[in-house]
């Protein structure tokens, strides 16, 4: 379970956390992340509250969502290292309200900024050895929609998509399980690095194979289960 709670600097965000953390869920959601100095207040919040409810100290995770600010970024490549960080989430709608444009374009697409904030956190979230999830679809009656940008967001690298009703679970979990043949290629080139372990680059199939497709590989099938 991750609960999301009010951003840091409302009068709700303590209030939140003193309410959530004796449930202890996996994680809390943070919304207007920032910074990575957001996250080091927050583990201090948290390690207060865990002691009080007589909680494992740093056993609550931290999912925030990094680009909901146009200031937010320009920290995005800073994010090693911070505390209980699990995943950096893209969020369109609020970073298009504090820029004063519209979250898409007429074709669904997104502006710009847009779009430099995702790839942004695509390398962020890399950078800091997290999961990188990418903003909700905005309407649920429009499942079509959504399989069509769940699938381009597996391919751009990113581990999940944002949610914003139980209907868009079934066709996320589709675009991002690999399909049957994604998954016998990466137990091939998986297999082929166990058996040559010394080996950095050699071909399968008359292609060059190298350790980041071990890196692929392995990400395969871990998203396989």
């Amino acid at each position: 379970m991750i609960v999301r709670v009010n951003p840091r600097g409302t009068e709700w965000y303590l209030a939140d956390l003193a309410a959530v953390v004796p449930a202890a869920p996996a994680a809390v959601m943070l919304p207007k992340c920032t910074g990575p100095a957001d996250l080091v207040v927050l583990d201090h919040h948290l390690s207060a509250l865990e002691v009080s409810a007589g909680l494992p100290m740093g056993g609550i995770g931290v999912v925030a969502i990094v680009t909901e600010t146009a200031a937010s970024l320009f920290t995005l490549g800073a994010y090693a290292g911070a505390p209980r960080l699990l995943a950096m989430c893209c969020g369109a709608e609020d970073l298009a309200a504090d820029l004063g444009v519209a979250p898409r374009l007429p074709d669904g697409s997104y502006p710009a900024a847009t779009t430099a904030a995702r790839a942004a956190v695509l390398a962020g979230a890399a950078a800091a050895g997290v999961l990188a999830i990418d903003t909700p679809w905005p309407d649920p009656r429009d499942p079509a929609g959504l399989a069509r940008e769940a699938k381009a967001a597996a391919a751009d690298g990113f581990a999940g998509k944002l949610l914003i009703h139980p209907d868009q679970i079934e066709p996320v979990r589709a675009a991002f399980t690999p399909s049957a043949e994604q998954h016998r290629w990466a137990e091939r080139v998986r297999d082929a690095f166990a058996h040559n372990p010394d080996a950095g680059v050699f071909t399968l199939d008359g292609k060059m194979i190298d350790r980041p497709h071990l890196r692929l590989a392995e990400r395969i099938l871990a998203a396989s289960g």
